[in-house]
This record gives C-alpha cells, sequence and structure tokens, in this order.
C-alpha cells in the first residue's frame, strides 16, 4: 500500500522539480487528511488549490483544512479596532475578493463541489488589533495509517510561484524529524481552535460556498453560449473530392493520408474530417500538429471561423502549458465534450507534451498531421509507437507525404495506414478549382569561372566522401554557386523590364551571400535582389521568416491596395500563406525538394474572380551552354543537372505550354545523357 513517505525528496525547488506532479498529486492520493496554512484568501489561493486537487480521485476519504487571511483595506482594519462585528467585515471582504475571480477561473466548479460537501473547509484569521497578516506557508498531511510529513516552503499561493519564481519546499518526516511535524501540526491546531494569542479565527464556509455558486451558475451559462458552436458541416458545401476524402477517412477507421494538390482545401478538408468523426463520439479529443509557428495561427482562425476554439501550444503563446493541462484534464473528467490543440512539431515532440499526452490523453483521440512529410523527423518516428497507443484516430495532410529517404517514408505511410484519397493538381486545374499557369524555364549557365569553382568544389566532396553522397556538401555548393549568383538577378531585372513590374509576384531568393562568379560577397542574395528590384520601381516586401495572422493581413491588404506588389522570400513562402491575387512567380533559387516545388507552384494557383493564367519563371542553372561548341560534360555536373530537370519536368507537365518545353527539357537530357546514366547507376547502387 503507498504510503506518504514513498519516494519523496528532502527539498524541492520549483526550477527543478514540478511540485504539483512530483510532490503535491503523489502525497495528496495517499493522505486522509491535509491541514494547509496558505496566506492570502484570493484567485491565486483558489488556482493553486485547484492545481493540487484536480488530478486526485480520492477525494471521499480526505478532509481539507485551510487557515487563510483576508486581503483587508486600512478602512476594514480601522472598523475592527472599533470593535465592529468581525465575521460581517471578513463575510464582506470575501465576498468582493470572490466577485473579483475571472469568470472562466477552472478551479472555481472544483473547489465549490468540495467545500459544499465539506470536503474543504476554510478558516479565516486575523489579528485582533486588525493591523499584520496571517503570512505562514506551511502545511500537513495525515496518511490512512496516521503517519505525517511536513512542508514549509518559501513560495506565496500563486502560480507563478510554483511554476516560475525560483522557491524552496522542504519535507519533514515525522519519522525522522517528530519534533518538527508536531509543532507544525500542534500550531496548526491551536491557531484553527481559536486558541492562538492574539489572533481571531472564523468560519465563514457557508458564505464562500453561496457566493461560488452564484459565479458557478453564470460560467454554466457563459459556456452554453460558446461551447458546442464548432461546425464547417452546417455552414459551407463541400466540394465533391472533399466529401470522398472524407468517406474514405471513415471506411478506413479513421485513419489515413490525404494526397491533396496545394490550394484544394486541405485544412477544411481536414476540419470536416474531424467534425465527422466528432458526431459519432461522445468526447474527442484533437490534436493538430503543423511545422512552424506561423501555421498555428492560421489553422487556429479557421477553426474560429466555424465557431469553435483551440489551445494553441508554442513559444508565442504565454501559459499555454496550464491550458493545456487544465482542458485535458475535464475532458478526462468528462467535464467537456471536445478539445481541439494545436501546436508545432517542435513542443509537440518535447518531453513536457508528451508527457502531457501520456498523463491526460482519452481514449477517443485524433491526430492530424498538417503538410505530414514534415511528421516523418527522426525523434518523430522513434515515437511512433507510443503515438500508436495514444491516437486511436489519425489523419495526414499533404500536398506530397513523401520523404526524399524512402525509409522514413514508409515508416511515415505504415504510421497512418496508408494513402486513402489522392487529388492532383491536373484533377483540380480541370475541374477549375485551381487556376490554369503557363510554365517559362529560362535557362542559363555558368561563367567559366563558376564552373571552375564548381567542378572542383563537387570533385574534393566526392573524393573526400566515404560515398558519393556528401549529398548536403554538394547542396551547399550548389547552392552558393547556382542559386547566388548574379547572373539570375540581372537576368531577373531584364524580364521584368518586358513584364508590367506591377504584376503581383513572389520573388524566392537564396538564403545565402550573392556571388558574380568570381567572389562571394558579404551582402546576402535577397538584400542584392531587393536593392536591385527597387530601383526599378517594384513596390516589395521581405518575408525572412514566419508570417503571423496581423502580417498576412496586412501583406493582403497591401495587395488590394496597391501598395505593394512584389514579396521576396527564401523558404517561409513555401507553407501557409494564401495570396490568391498573386500571378507570378520568379524562382531564382531552389532546391531538390519536391515539396518545395509543389508548395511554390500552389502559392500563385489559388483561383479568385477575373484572375488571369498564372506565370512561374524558373531561372535554371546549368554548368554549360548545351549549344557551345565547347560543352563537354563531367560527372560532377550530374547532381547540379538531375536536379534542375526534376524541377522542370514537374513544373512543366501540368503547364498549358508544356509542349513547347518539351523541346528544350528532352534537349538537356539529350546532351547530359551520359553523365546522369552514370550519376542514377552510382545512386542506385547505393540503394
Amino acid at each position: 500500500m503507498n504510503t506518504i513517505y514513498q519516494a519523496l525528496k528532502e527539498r524541492y525547488l520549483s526550477m527543478e522539480d514540478d511540485l504539483i506532479y512530483d510532490f503535491y498529486k503523489p502525497v495528496m492520493y495517499c493522505s486522509q487528511q491535509y491541514k494547509r496554512m496558505a496566506g492570502y484568501f484570493s484567485s491565486n489561493l483558489i488556482n493553486i488549490l485547484y492545481e493540487e486537487l484536480k488530478e486526485t480521485d480520492a477525494f471521499e476519504n480526505i478532509k481539507i483544512k485551510i487557515i487563510c487571511s483576508p486581503q483587508l483595506s486600512n478602512s476594514d482594519k480601522e472598523d475592527i479596532l472599533k470593535g465592529f462585528a468581525y465575521k460581517k467585515i471578513m463575510e464582506e471582504n470575501v465576498i468582493n475578493t470572490i466577485d473579483s475571480l475571472n469568470l472562466e477561473d477552472e478551479g472555481l466548479p472544483l473547489i465549490t463541489n468540495l467545500i459544499m460537501k465539506g470536503i474543504i473547509d476554510i478558516r479565516f484569521i486575523v489579528s485582533n488589533e486588525g493591523n499584520g497578516i496571517f503570512h505562514s506557508k506551511e502545511g500537513i498531511f495525515s496518511d490512512f495509517d496516521n503517519n505525517k510529513i511536513a512542508f514549509i516552503g518559501s513560495n506565496n499561493e500563486t502560480l507563478s510561484a510554483v511554476k516560475a519564481n525560483f522557491e524552496t519546499t522542504v519535507i519533514f518526516k515525522d519519522t525522522e524529524n517528530s519534533m518538527m511535524v508536531d509543532s507544525i501540526d500542534s500550531l496548526f491546531d491551536q491557531i484553527w481552535n481559536n486558541e492562538y494569542p492574539n489572533l481571531y479565527q472564523i468560519d465563514i464556509t457557508e458564505t464562500i460556498a453561496n457566493k461560488i455558486n452564484l459565479i458557478n451558475s453564470k460560467i454554466n451559462s457563459q459556456k452554453k453560449l460558446i461551447q458546442g458552436n464548432f461546425s464547417i458541416l452546417n455552414k459551407i458545401n463541400l466540394y465533391p473530392y472533399q466529401t470522398e476524402a472524407i468517406e474514405n477517412w471513415e471506411n478506413n477507421n479513421y485513419k489515413g493520408l490525404f494526397e491533396m494538390a496545394t490550394g484544394t482545401g486541405k485544412t477544411i478538408t481536414a476540419l470536416a474530417s474531424q467534425e465527422t468523426l466528432k458526431k459519432e463520439l461522445d468526447k474527442l479529443l484533437t490534436i493538430i500538429v503543423v511545422p512552424q509557428i506561423d501555421l498555428v495561427s492560421q489553422w487556429s482562425e479557421e477553426v474560429e471561423n466555424f465557431g469553435g476554439r483551440t489551445i494553441n501550444c508554442n513559444s508565442d503563446e504565454n501559459n499555454w502549458k496550464l491550458k493545456l493541462k487544465n482542458e485535458m484534464s475535464k475532458l478526462k473528467r468528462n467535464k467537456a465534450e471536445e478539445v481541439i490543440v494545436i501546436t508545432t512539431i517542435e513542443t509537440f515532440k518535447s518531453k513536457y507534451f508528451q508527457k502531457i499526452l501520456d498523463n491526460y490523453a482519452i481514449e477517443n483521440s485524433l491526430l492530424i498531421a498538417d503538410e505530414v512529410h514534415t511528421f516523418a523527423a527522426n525523434q518523430l518516428v522513434k515515437i511512433y509507437d507510443n503515438l500508436d497507443k495514444i491516437f486511436k484516430f489519425k489523419l495526414g495532410v499533404s500536398a506530397t507525404p513523401f520523404r526524399k529517404n524512402e525509409t522514413e517514408t514508409r515508416k511515415l505511410i505504415e504510421f497512418f495506414d496508408d494513402i486513402i484519397f489522392s487529388y492532383s493538381l491536373e484533377d483540380a486545374i480541370k475541374n477549375k478549382y485551381l487556376n490554369e499557369y503557363e510554365y517559362y524555364p529560362i535557362i542559363l549557365s555558368f561563367s567559366n569561372e563558376e564552373l571552375h569553382n564548381y567542378r572542383e568544389g563537387v570533385a574534393n566532396l566526392n573524393a573526400d566522401s566515404s560515398e558519393y553522397s556528401g549529398y548536403k556538401e554538394i547542396e551547399k555548393v550548389t547552392s552558393t554557386i547556382a542559386n547566388a549568383s548574379s547572373g539570375k538577378i540581372y537576368k531577373l531585372l531584364e524580364l521584368l523590364k518586358k513584364h508590367d513590374v506591377s504584376n503581383p509576384k513572389i520573388v524566392y531568393c537564396s538564403p545565402g551571400m550573392y556571388n558574380d562568379g568570381i567572389n562571394i560577397h558579404e551582402q546576402r542574395h535577397i538584400e542584392k535582389v531587393q536593392n536591385e528590384l527597387g530601383n526599378i520601381g517594384c513596390k516589395l516586401r521581405v518575408i525572412k521568416s514566419g508570417v503571423n495572422a496581423q502580417e498576412r493581413e496586412e501583406i493582403l491588404n497591401q495587395f488590394k491596395s496597391k501598395d505593394l506588389d512584389t514579396l521576396l522570400a527564401i523558404k517561409c513562402l513555401d507553407q501557409g500563406v494564401n495570396l490568391k491575387s498573386v500571378t507570378h512567380a520568379y524562382i531564382l533559387s531552389s532546391t531538390d525538394s519536391l515539396t518545395e516545388f509543389i508548395q511554390r507552384r500552389g502559392r500563385i494557383l489559388r483561383i479568385e474572380k477575373n484572375k488571369p493564367v498564372s506565370k512561374i519563371y524558373d531561372l535554371v542553372m546549368l554548368p554549360q551552354d548545351i549549344s557551345s561548341s565547347n560543352f563537354y560534360p563531367s560527372i560532377e555536373d550530374a547532381y547540379l543537372v538531375s536536379r534542375e530537370m526534376r524541377r522542370m519536368i514537374e513544373y512543366n507537365k501540368s503547364s498549358n505550354n508544356k509542349i513547347d518545353n518539351e523541346i528544350i527539357i528532352e534537349e538537356i537530357q539529350n546532351k547530359y545523357y551520359e553523365v546522369l546514366e552514370e550519376y542514377n547507376a552510382k545512386a542506385r547502387s547505393r540503394k
């Protein structure tokens, strides 16, 4: 049988220990009595008691006695000195304190119920002179065998003290320090029984309970207004392909992956799927995991647009840990029917978040992974087995649920139980759900100096590497020389001078420093592009990191008012920002990621009334001019050519002008046929 001595430390530090989980919860579970001297009576005391008590289901046999001090005003103290009735003054003071409580205070319903049942009894203490305060922070636990422990803590009775401040709580066991335990216990009993000199104790428990009950009724009325309103199915008509996706998910026991082209409404389809499942259940926990912070706000906005509420968990949110535990605890105790949590992958995979899932997840838990290809990172794969136990239902959505690594892709698809619905870009364009587009590959080539530097860099990597897969290092060389070339900038300027510079457009730049073919300069590539485009009259804005809701709204309004016609981006616009008015994309920099190709294209294909055909200008860099008399391909060229060809083929296959481009694509393939065959043969041999 557990006792209050079990696994106790001599001292708990708030910066190292979780006092709620490591101390209060296990000790209270074993206790039949809890005596507490708690400082002020306040909303903070209600909150901290709630945190200590909510996880304990042993209330039937425990008695909790609390001694605290009212927060008396100067006039209250004067009235006490004048001999006015203590009880009336305290009642008025405590009622005023309760009136100040937040109507959404999660602790009120539980605390009220425990007071009404007689489990909690609160006594208030003032000095006979009305000055000074009762500020002791001590407590005693007794178990069913009358074993006792006492504690003295430096913390005030606030959540910030328990969670954020550096505080200490020292533990005394009666088996080791009976004198200290007996002393604290005796002091409590003296004060409780109104036997301590110069202190006056009063019992107004019933007054407190009645007042809090009134607030509870307001809370319940307020909840009726805000709960149960989340609905997509009653507010919009889904497209036929979205309905088909949801039906496939239902038929696969509410598991599976949706492979849907960027811009075809993956978010709405996922939320409608969630609602379909919720209709079949009494209660549901939904955890939505996204790759970056700006997508947290986007998903949250969508839920709120349809009448729902979310708990957003990431580094930008304050107090999310407390909110998450409170809401999930309510769901587990049948005090709520639905909780929707939105979090980033980084937060989701943290030990803290996983501990919360282990402790609070209910049987009917749904995992939704947005941009699901990002959900196969190594740290996540390691916890797939545990996530399988937690989540009975799973849904992944992405335009490309595939990884470069085939093993990671296989594990991802197995975890979500297969791709159960696909809706291609070609289907979406054909059925008028996405805009038509034209693709223009602009073929460039290295200068002699760039070609020499590139081949030398790749050759050195190949010689030093145990495999022909200094892949990431080769990509760095490629990015430095090919992506950030000043030649691409000058070609972009040439194109824009031929086009209307006011066309709404996105320009994708390199993350590195730009180079002029001989030297790598200190100025970043994106800054160089910004200066050059500003000089020819582009009204531009640089997007360097995640786009929050306010910034996104500003961008949309600026495009609408014609105050903005150009966005410069590196990667952050690959996913998450829907700019329907943008018609042109200029690609100066790219990687070999198929996901990146697809998401970038999707940014400019959103449907808008009277929108012209979208256009992609892709500045393709080859090692050499294939029409040159000096053309001689080398194996060192293969990685770059393979990467550029892959992107060209992907962009071209769904374009309106694909026949025009097939000639140049085929010509490049023929010119580099031998080195590409050698490169691919080596790649196959490594598998």
